[in-house]
């Protein structure tokens, strides 16, 4: 079964609100198409255009913006090209998302593939601390997550919102509380659609 574009969508989670995001990337001025932003290794990012409205349902209020990128090498050979949206992920965050910009991505070699994504998460780092928390930063074994327990180790997380893990001790801020567990795994889901020419063999 080959997967559709969707699966090669890169979402971050901003902890400041939309209406804060939307003063700085959305202003024509500080994200005019011809700043480009170094990304290490000799790349580049660029906007094609600034970012603009592309669904608003009531009104520009809590409305999604989208803006064509491109990552070129430092001589002006482009790399990878996508676009990147920012929503409302809730009162108090920002989705930002990038979506490649492909007619066939799920024809992509595995090099291709391996490409994009290394661009993709140069361009778009871990906004939020949480992101980064998998199963490998639990105790070895962990069937059953133990808030006391000294892992994961997050003294060194910054959140402005002060969300914390841990219960009453642990490596970091103890405190946590349900709603500091919701917002900490709470992904936003993504439905996955397949065209069914995909998935028949080709006619002889």
């Amino acid at each position: 079964m080959q997967f559709n574009q969707p699966m090669f969508v890169l979402q971050r989670r901003i902890n400041q609100p939309l209406e804060a995001v939307e003063l700085v990337l959305c202003d024509p001025v500080a994200t005019r198409s011809t700043s480009t932003v170094p990304l290490g290794d000799g790349l580049d990012l660029a906007l094609d255009r600034s970012f603009g409205v592309t669904f608003p349902p009531f009104g520009v209020d809590n409305a999604s913006w989208c803006a064509p990128a491109r990552v070129s090498t430092r001589r002006g050979r482009t790399v990878e090209q996508f676009d990147i949206e920012i929503n409302a992920w809730d009162g108090r965050s920002t989705e930002l998302l990038v979506r490649p910009r492909a007619k066939h991505p799920h024809r992509w070699s595995g090099r291709r593939m391996r490409r994009y994504f290394e661009v993709a998460h140069a361009t778009v780092p871990n906004t939020s601390p949480w992101e980064a928390l998998a199963w490998p930063d639990l105790p070895s074994g962990t069937s059953v997550i133990d808030l006391n327990a000294d892992q994961p180790d997050t003294r060194g997380y910054v959140d402005p919102s002060g969300v914390r893990w841990h219960a009453d001790r642990g490596l970091g801020d103890s405190g946590a509380r349900a709603s500091d567990l919701a917002y900490i795994m709470l992904r936003r889901p993504y439905r996955v659609a397949i065209h069914a020419a995909d998935m028949l063999p080709e006619a002889p």
